[in-house]
């Protein structure tokens, strides 16, 4: 399951809701057909009053799909504010061939370049590309923006679990964010082909609880 458990859950709830919501639709639409069937009956009891079946199917075809849309805007306008919070943490992130460099805007002074670890360094049974001497150190349970960009030809900040795919490319700068729920450590790669070392051009993303971060960051400060 990804570690970005926020849009997760909140992907699952909407489609949840969304589907139990088609459900009582078409509910609603069996019963309007035997309201049809009764329509007779319901004209006799209706009339008198100033009222017909028309008026009140008319109404009900155009409150209904409001309703139904109204209530669907909410939990997805929910989703779509969640992207304008502020971020606890930003990272600029720009890539190299073939090494990242991490700047901590929340934290100015503080940046490092992240490379694969040499193959003599390796423990054994690690894949060369698959380690990155330095991994960027970001609180869990907290909002983290990226800001992507590249220093010389294209590259990709991807990182599949945490539900990021940001390219890098020279002259722009693309955004993206993630809530990571549950501390860790999160791989990904550089998935377009940036030259000949592009494979290790690894990316790690450890995740800590948000005390145990302060402490870090408060190390890489001392």
């Amino acid at each position: 399951m990804s570690a970005n458990q926020f849009m997760h859950q909140e992907l699952a709830l909407l489609l949840g809701f969304a589907g139990w919501l088609i459900v009582a639709v078409l509910g609603l639409a069996v019963l309007a057909l035997c309201y049809l069937g009764l329509r007779r009956l319901l004209h006799n009891i209706l009339a008198p009053r100033g009222f017909s079946p028309e008026k009140i199917t008319a109404i009900g075809w155009i409150v209904v799909p409001l309703a139904v849309l109204l209530v669907l805007a909410i939990p997805a306008a929910r989703m779509l504010y969640r992207g304008d919070e502020p971020p606890y943490l930003t990272v600029s992130v720009t890539a190299h061939e073939w090494y990242w460099h991490y700047d901590y805007v929340s934290a100015p002074g503080l940046g490092f370049d992240s490379r694969a670890v040499p193959r003599e360094r390796l423990p054994p049974g690690a894949v060369y590309g698959d380690i990155a001497d330095h991994p960027l150190v970001v609180p869990a349970g907290e909002k983290i923006r990226f800001l992507v960009t590249s220093g010389d030809v294209m590259h990709g900040f991807f990182v599949s679990a945490l539900g990021l795919q940001i390219y890098a490319l020279p002259g722009a700068l693309l955004t993206g964010w993630t809530v990571i729920a549950r501390p860790g450590l999160y791989d990904g790669q550089s998935s377009p082909i940036c030259g000949d070392d592009h494979q290790p051009m690894p990316i790690q993303i450890k995740a800590l609880p948000l005390p145990a971060y302060r402490a870090w960051l408060a190390a890489q400060r001392g």
